[in-house]
């Protein structure tokens, strides 16, 4: 056979190989950054801190748009939704919490109180109803629901070493409605351990404050908020579950 002949033959061969080859697979989907999921979730707690609730919402949907399945933002969304008195909202996100974390998470682990102050949302919320009246003209909904006289909680938090910069958590301040009138309300702050807070814009009235670092709960107790004043609780050494030797672990 003539070299011409036998390149076409080769050629025919590799032509023909090529064909009966499987396609190669389309490239695997890529996961969402953890990065820009933390990120957006960053983004709406900063919102949620200056009262941006409508804001906050957005991002935190924008979030679970990349990780639909990311535990704490969709408890921050249900906080929220009910902030923005969307009831209907915070349900689906708090029963979310608990009927994908409840029987699942052990005691201790960070989403277990996530999950019981869901659960305790979810009890203590009014039922739906089935249809809802007719939105009422914002005057005369003003003069039947006059709006409710707001306060503020505000404090210390002290901790052994949590001035100096190499100790610097996170604690996350919580208050929950404890009277009929203001059952299923969560407010909360951010702050350094070691450094003041404050919770403004509280409807008066009676609340279960808590207030813990990741995982570990450091404080609970209770506060009386009254219409146009600061109610001050202080969070120290001697009123906390912890001992300081205790956390954080050296």
């Amino acid at each position: 056979m003539s070299r011409g002949g036998a390149c076409a033959v080769a050629l025919l061969a590799v032509s023909l190989t090529a064909c009966g080859r499987a396609p190669a697979p389309p490239p695997a989907a890529t996961a969402p950054s953890p990065a820009s999921v933390a990120t957006l979730r960053a983004e709406g707690d900063r919102l949620a801190e200056r009262d941006d609730w409508a804001g906050a919402v957005r991002r935190y949907r924008e979030a679970l748009q990349l990780a639909p399945d990311d535990y704490r933002t969709r408890f921050a969304l249900g906080v929220a939704l009910s902030r923005l008195d969307d009831v209907r909202g915070a349900v689906e996100q708090f029963r979310w919490v608990v009927e994908r974390g409840g029987p699942h998470v052990e005691r201790g682990a960070p989403q277990r109180e996530e999950v019981e102050i869901a659960r305790r949302w979810l009890s203590q919320a009014e039922p739906l109803p089935e249809a809802q009246p007719p939105a009422q003209p914002a005057a005369v909904k003003a003069a039947v629901e006059p709006a409710r006289a707001l306060g503020t909680v505000r404090g210390r938090t002290v901790w052994p070493g949590a001035s100096g910069d190499d100790f610097r958590l996170t604690l996350q301040i919580l208050l929950e409605g404890d009277e009929p009138s203001i059952q299923g309300k969560l407010l909360g702050a951010r702050t350094r351990l070691g450094e003041p807070y404050a919770i403004e814009k509280v409807p008066a009235g009676s609340y279960r404050l808590s207030a813990q670092v990741g995982a570990v709960r450091l404080w609970e107790t209770t506060a009386r908020v009254r219409a146009g004043e600061a109610t001050v609780v202080d969070l120290t050494p001697d009123t906390s579950l912890v001992s300081p030797s205790e956390f954080p672990a050296r």
